[in-house]
């Protein structure tokens, strides 16, 4: 934090070797004489304060002076002007360290791992005698430690509620967590179940996408009316409402049931398989699960899913600027602001 740094603190501390060298001493003779069971002492460290401070290297000099003091160092490749989440680790600064270590220091790399094979590839590349996990241990719900993990995140969400359940009972078990751990570990949790929510969302639209491209193309092979039922009662729920919006010419018509999907079906798969499109889909940071995906056309159209706790459709929305398909919409009527016309099953 600033306050910190203004106090020659911190990453600014790369900046006064004498006061790290007396750190190193303290930290050894103290190490020396205490009865404590500490296997190892250590410091973590970044690149500097900014670009110039690791363009010159201040870092190795803290590493320099760690060794016959210390029993490792972290390195965290960034400088302290830069956001994790906006700057990628340079893991080159982590092979610099550990050929100034030698043999005599431990340098432990950090950062940008997300999964086993990412940890794998940094001690490869550096050389490092170890991996320090941070954000990929709160992004995996601690998967990451596991050696039977795929490195794959549907392993992650499936395996949420159980892992949630055993940090719950060893919390319980060891006189509780303070609160803001707690809420820091719900958060974590909320946000893998999140990501299952949206790779649930985007499996079902490139399920729906598949259908439409067949529906509209067929492939060759017409489908049948009594396939496409099965379809629509997989996909869509009973009470499944869908709405059609045109601004020029104006249109307002509303759909609803099965039999109001099956007429409408025609109508979504001409625009979905004649327009480019991007998907959209619920932020991580929602606080709750919005259940829906956004389509948008490049014919100035835009479709909404909305589905219910069995991931089915319950509301499609379509909402178009001037759509140049509307003859192929059922039972439309152009040019009026009237009340919505009704196709019910």
């Amino acid at each position: 934090s600033p306050h910190i740094i203004n106090d020659g603190l911190g990453p600014a501390l790369l900046n006064r070797p004498q006061v790290i060298r007396e750190m190193f001493d303290c930290l050894a003779e103290w190490r020396s004489g205490t009865k404590l069971p500490i296997g190892a002492i250590g410091a973590k460290m970044r690149l500097g304060l900014n670009q110039d401070e690791e363009r010159r290297g201040v870092y190795l000099r803290a590493v320099q002076y760690a060794k016959g003091r210390l029993d490792y160092i972290v390195l965290h490749p960034r400088h302290a002007r830069e956001e994790s989440k906006k700057s990628a680790a340079r893991w080159e600064h982590i092979r610099k360290a550990k050929e100034v270590a030698g043999h005599r220091l431990a340098v432990i790399g950090n950062g940008d791992v997300w999964t086993r094979a990412d940890a794998e590839r940094m001690v490869n590349e550096t050389g490092c005698d170890g991996v320090m996990v941070a954000r990929g241990a709160t992004k995996t719900v601690g998967k990451i430690f596991d050696p039977s993990w795929d490195d794959e995140d549907a392993s992650n969400v499936a395996a949420a509620d159980g892992i949630e359940e055993r940090l719950r009972e060893l919390s319980d078990q060891f006189g509780g967590s303070r609160p803001k751990i707690v809420e820091y570990h719900q958060e974590s949790f909320r946000r893998v179940r999140a990501r299952g929510s949206r790779r649930a969302l985007r499996l079902l639209w490139e399920d729906i996408k598949w259908w439409l491209m067949r529906e509209h193309r067929e492939l060759g092979n017409p489908v049948s009316t009594e396939e496409r039922a099965r379809y629509v009662d997989t996909v869509f729920a009973q009470n499944v409402h869908i709405q059609l919006c045109n601004l020029s010419p104006a249109v307002d018509s509303e759909y609803h049931g099965p039999e109001g999907v099956l007429s409408f079906l025609p109508f979504l798969a001409k625009i979905v398989s004649e327009n480019k499109h991007d998907v959209h889909l619920p932020s991580e940071e929602a606080s709750e699960d919005p259940k829906q995906v956004v389509i948008g056309l490049d014919n100035s159209c835009n479709v909404m899913l909305l589905c219910n706790a069995a991931n089915k459709v319950v509301r499609m929305s379509v909402w178009c600027a001037s759509c140049n398909c509307l003859d192929a919409a059922p039972g439309v009527e152009h040019g009026m602001e009237s009340e919505p016309a009704m196709h019910t099953a």
